[in-house]
């Protein structure tokens, strides 16, 4: 293939344009890679036939886009807005990213409820707490209802704000741990030529 061929240096450029969310060094080692395996592969087929089977540049790059953001939330212990974004695209093209993201939310919302439940608890002790009902379910009220449930007791009384505390904490510590966890053993991209050039 020649260098110089149109069509190859056009669908780079434009590829080059829609990374916009890699690092510059990233997307010209990209850049140069994608052009390597172009080359390679368009020796026994015609370069259109080469450039049909990699897509379109918008979705190679949402592919390259969404590994980079698979390695650095991987990799991130600090950023729980990365590890959601990066998990919320993922959902949008696997079942694991979206038991991932349910679980994440889950988690989030129950260990807010635990801090919330101690926080208003010396405020509001007779309608805050955890309880278990007469047909043996549980229940965290978070003082939103006025009074206990009818025919329910009261599990933890006072000792609802450092169990609330402790929970609520422990859960913030583990979930994002468990999406990075999850993202290291469950994520499934589509390899991209970059990649499977280097196996």
């Amino acid at each position: 293939m020649p260098e110089h061929d149109s069509r190859v240096e056009a669908y780079l450029a434009e590829l080059r344009i829609r990374l916009r969310g890699l690092a510059e060094a990233d997307v010209s080692e990209v850049i140069a890679e994608l052009r390597s395996h172009i080359d390679e592969s368009s020796r026994g087929d015609a370069v259109d036939a080469v450039l049909m089977r990699l897509g379109s540049p918008a979705e190679l790059a949402s592919l390259y886009e969404t590994e980079n953001l698979f390695d650095r939330a991987a990799r991130s212990q600090s950023s729980p807005w990365l590890l959601l974004r990066t998990i919320t695209r993922w959902a949008t093209f696997s079942i694991a990213g979206s038991f991932v993201l349910f679980m994440l939310i889950a988690g989030y919302v129950v260990a807010a409820s635990f801090f919330l439940a101690a926080l208003v608890k010396p405020f509001s002790p007779d309608r805050v707490g955890l309880w278990r009902l007469a047909n043996g379910d549980f229940s965290l009220r978070l003082g939103f209802v006025e009074g206990p449930p009818p025919q329910a007791t009261e599990l933890l009384g006072w000792g609802l704000i450092p169990a609330g505390f402790l929970i609520g904490a422990v859960a913030f510590w583990l979930i994002p741990r468990f999406g990075r966890w999850a993202i290291r053993h469950w994520r499934r991209v589509p390899d991209l030529p970059s990649r499977a050039e280097r196996r």
